[in-house]
């Protein structure tokens, strides 16, 4: 991927279809922010809640391995 000079950030593509780029560029006018800006807040947003949900679940299972038999009471 081409460079875009965002501190050696990757530049991509991303075909939105027309109203969610419109509620992007209503979003950005809004806030004062670029699109770009908006959508890659967008994106670390969701990256986080991802990561958040497969924590959890991470976190869930171990205590299922460990108590795994207390469940069978």
């Amino acid at each position: 991927m081409p460079k875009n000079g965002f501190g050696g950030a990757q530049l991509f593509t991303l075909d939105l279809p027309n109203d969610i780029e419109k509620r992007l560029l209503v979003l950005a006018m809004h806030k004062g922010r670029t699109v770009q800006f908006c959508a890659r807040e967008a994106i670390l947003d969701y990256i986080d809640e991802v990561e958040e949900r497969f924590l959890a679940i991470d976190r869930i299972s171990e205590d299922e391995s460990v108590d795994g038999y207390d469940l069978l009471d």
